[in-house]
């Protein structure tokens, strides 16, 4: 194991925007759902085992559009009247809505001069259903034509749900389509832009999604079993918080070999099972805290874990997630749609 220190300038922590936002339709909780004692690697459903089919595989470049890039992520609340059929109409509207606001001068697209107006194209992106009752992936690209230059994309977005539990989506009201969670890759400005619009279009609450360091440390654990084969895997990397009193030291960032954390975690967890406890994941980063403190004479318990970087994926408090391995994007995606819905619970009664 090895210990990266740095002197790093101190900036303001991400919070969510807040978003003044007049709901009509849309039921939405500000209620966030507590932390469950389990998780699960992959939904159990054998009450509704007639709902899973078999997942159309991703092919090479739509897996090559989600890994491999950073992502910042947002949850969302039910789409009102969103019809797949009309994708079309929804490309035009958006691209009416952002050069609009372009010409008033108002969004300012940066790294593209001589912009002569912006094109949304929304398009179905198969392979990411788990069963029949999860709405189909939907991909949003926003390019844009600059004078003597080829089309360049500005923004990406995702949205998607992945194994979504059947005892959420038996709240989702027929005229509603939910769509847990949202990835975008853009810039600040059409991002900003693309969610209003989604906001005004279907009644739909977008906010980001950002995560505790309980969520970090779960994810760390249940993922810390997903390695390559070949032996060629990322180290894990902890990068803590340190509190406001320690100056001159911001962040702390920790590396542990791949094979090492794994073999710690198979010391814990029982082999061959997909259930995770939360006790399994306390005694996990319970004994990471005493090693660290056995080689550096540092309580890691004081310090806010503020990101996480395993073999699979990065993600980082702030909503940031980086899926590194083709093979495990099915199973990273599930569990933070997991995480969307805990942190926006639907109340269909409001």
């Amino acid at each position: 194991m090895s210990k990266r220190t740095g002197f790093v300038k101190k900036t303001p922590l991400s919070q969510p925007d807040s978003v003044d936002h007049q709901l009509r339709k849309t039921p939405w909780s500000n209620q966030r759902g507590r932390t469950p004692k389990t998780r699960n690697l992959t939904e159990k459903r054998k009450r509704f085992a007639e709902e899973q089919f078999e997942v159309p595989e991703l092919d090479n470049d739509n897996k090559a559009a989600i890994t491999n890039k950073t992502w910042s992520l947002y949850r969302l609340s039910p789409l009102y009247d969103f019809q797949t059929d009309r994708l079309k109409q929804y490309s035009k509207q958006l691209s009416a809505h952002i050069n609009a606001a372009v010409k008033k001068g108002v969004a300012v697209i940066v790294d593209v001069p001589d912009i002569k107006g912006c094109k949304a194209v929304f398009g179905m992106l198969p392979g990411l259903q788990v069963t029949t009752q999860d709405a189909e992936a939907i991909q949003i690209t926003v390019s844009s034509n600059a004078q003597g230059k080829n089309s360049k994309i500005l923004l990406q977005a995702i949205l998607c749900c992945v194994q979504c539990p059947q005892s959420v989506l038996n709240k989702v009201h027929k005229d509603f389509t939910f769509y847990p969670m949202m990835l975008v890759k853009g810039t600040a400005g059409l991002t900003e832009y693309t969610i209003s619009w989604l906001q005004s279009e279907f009644d739909c609450y977008v906010s980001p999604l950002t995560f505790s360091a309980i969520d970090l440390s779960w994810m760390m654990a249940m993922w810390s079993g997903f390695v390559r084969e070949d032996g060629k895997n990322k180290k894990v990397e902890c990068v803590y918080r340190t509190p406001k009193d320690v100056e001159g030291l911001s962040k702390i960032t920790i590396n542990i070999e791949s094979a090492d954390c794994k073999r710690l975690w198979d010391c814990i967890h029982k082999s061959g099972s997909d259930e995770f406890s939360l006790h399994e994941v306390e005694i996990f980063v319970d004994a990471l805290s005493q090693h660290f403190f056995a080689h550096f004479q540092m309580s890691f318990k004081v310090f806010c874990l503020e990101r996480v970087c395993v073999a699979s994926a990065m993600v980082g408090s702030n909503g940031k997630l980086k899926i590194f391995m083709q093979e495990r994007l099915v199973h990273i995606l599930r569990h933070i749609c997991e995480l969307a819905i805990e942190k926006n619970p639907i109340d269909m009664n409001k």
